[in-house]
């Protein structure tokens, strides 16, 4: 390989280039933030394990979809919020199931 290539996807700056990065990083001019953010990106694809030619492989359009969504930049979407709000609406669900069964049974022995 290379010297400054890691793999597929890896940052492609040269050692220098980090080192400098490292370096300088308590500086807060244009360029140095600019350098920072060119190298967040690129780290950011270092963990993309498919093959290059994945899509040209791939049948299933689902499947398709899904390294598509996985090769975009930044999260699609979080289900954290819709888990828990689901989550808060079955446990009410279930509490008012509940409550309507024990006044069923209150109403069947005739104390209501």
């Amino acid at each position: 390989m290379k010297e400054g290539t890691f793999g597929r996807g890896a940052p492609r700056g040269n050692p220098s280039t980090r080192r400098l990065l490292k370096k300088n990083k308590g500086q807060t001019s244009a360029t140095q933030t600019a350098n920072e953010g060119s190298f967040v990106k690129e780290l950011d694809d270092l963990f993309d394990m498919a093959q290059e030619n994945a899509l040209a492989m791939i049948t299933i359009d689902e499947d398709r979809e899904f390294l598509l969504a996985q090769r975009e930049r930044g999260p699609r979407g979080c289900m954290v919020g819709w888990n828990r709000q689901l989550h808060e609406r079955e446990i009410g669900a279930a509490e008012q199931a509940a409550t309507m069964e024990m006044r069923c049974q209150l109403n069947l022995r005739g104390l209501i």
